[in-house]
């Protein structure tokens, strides 16, 4: 068995990051679709479902927050949660 550890800080995120763009990118080509694969309001509000936070724009690792923050994307790394 293999084991994968981050070198520094962000490190893991960036990782995450790469692998779901490649995963988005090759389920578009592979269905000929165009957009965003996870797409829909239930995904952003399951923080607040599962009372992490008050509201869903409170979650730094939500495109909800990226939105209410004038953002075009979630930002890659955006620290410790603050609840």
């Amino acid at each position: 068995m293999h084991h994968l550890w981050p070198l520094g800080d962000g490190e893991l995120g960036r990782w995450m990051h790469w692998l779901l763009t490649a995963h988005v990118r090759r389920y578009q080509r592979h269905y000929w679709f165009t957009g965003h694969v996870w797409q829909g309001r239930y995904i952003e509000r399951n923080p607040s479902r599962a009372g992490l936070v008050e509201s869903a724009q409170q979650w730094p690792w939500s495109s909800l927050a990226a939105i209410a923050a004038g953002q075009a994307e979630p930002p890659l790394d955006p620290g410790p949660a603050r609840i």
